[in-house]
């Protein structure tokens, strides 16, 4: 991600503690109160996992097509000389440049679409760089990682993948990444439909890791697997759905502290990523 550079002067002078300054063994443990003795226990219940885990996936699931595009939208607002390539931000503009509508280029990225070498038909589009686009009515693309969209023929059908990962705000754009993420994502969808989300995804203040869950189109097509959210505090709650048909399981905390049993609906979720993946490259 792009970051102005700042020049910083530190200035350090020893200060003598007065009578009231506290020393170290005035302050002892009770300063760090992260330490002590009790049990550590969970601060959230059953219901307020599923209710964060409905929050979080709110704006639906991210996915490796909508930067991509939305990056070549923005690089149509290019000119000759800023950023002087179609599809490519070089290191001529690593320091950024406006075009002749106003859109702001800065940072380096590298594009490509096509076949994928060594791999009989496979199709790619691919986007990584670490790079910046305003454009005029502040609308921007802010990205620090790789963006992939593959295809693959075989006989049997298509098969699709998908890959996000590093960081990526595209706002405006009443997506996932309307605000800014850390993703490390995988995604396919097979040839009979079925899908497998695994991988990271923090944003918003939600953090959640999906243990390959499998969206199977069969019965009421709710994912098996296992889905983990974190609370603010950093304690990591399990939510293990095992029936296609239900999309309850149980909540575990920690080290399998049993919380009771929740029902999750993301369907929906699963659907709407299923089909942009497939829609891909």
């Amino acid at each position: 991600m792009i970051v102005g550079a700042m020049s910083l002067g530190f200035w350090a002078c020893a200060v003598e503690p007065s009578q009231s300054d506290p020393t170290p063994s005035d302050t002892g443990p009770a300063s760090m109160p992260w330490l002590s003795d009790a049990e550590p226990a969970p601060s959230w219940t059953a219901d307020q996992v599923a209710d964060a885990i409905a929050e979080a996936l709110a704006p639906g699931l991210p996915d490796a097509g909508h930067p991509v595009q939305t990056y070549l939208a923005l690089m149509a607002r290019g000119d000759d000389d800023c950023p002087g390539h179609d599809t490519q931000l070089t290191k001529a503009v690593i320091h950024g440049c406006e075009s002749q509508d106003g859109t702001w280029f800065e940072g380096i990225s590298e594009y490509e679409s096509g076949p994928v070498d060594g791999i009989e038909g496979a199709e790619r589009e691919a986007l990584g760089g670490d790079f910046q686009i305003i454009d005029p009515s502040g609308g921007r693309l802010v990205a620090g990682g790789y963006a992939a969209s593959t295809a693959y023929e075989t006989a049997d059908g298509t098969d699709w993948q998908m890959v996000l990962s590093g960081s990526w705000l595209s706002t405006p754009s009443d997506t996932a990444l309307d605000t800014e993420n850390s993703l490390l994502l995988e995604a396919t969808v097979d040839h009979a439909g079925v899908l497998t989300l695994a991988g990271s995804w923090g944003a918003g203040g939600h953090h959640l890791y999906f243990e390959a869950l499998v969206f199977d189109p069969g019965c009421e097509a709710h994912p098996t697997g296992q889905l983990q959210v974190r609370e603010p505090a950093g304690s990591w709650y399990t939510v293990a759905l095992s029936d296609p048909c239900l999309g309850c399981g149980p909540v575990t905390w920690g080290d399998g502290q049993d919380l009771g049993e929740v029902c999750v609906d993301l369907r929906q979720a699963g659907q709407d990523l299923a089909a942009r993946v497939v829609g891909e490259p």
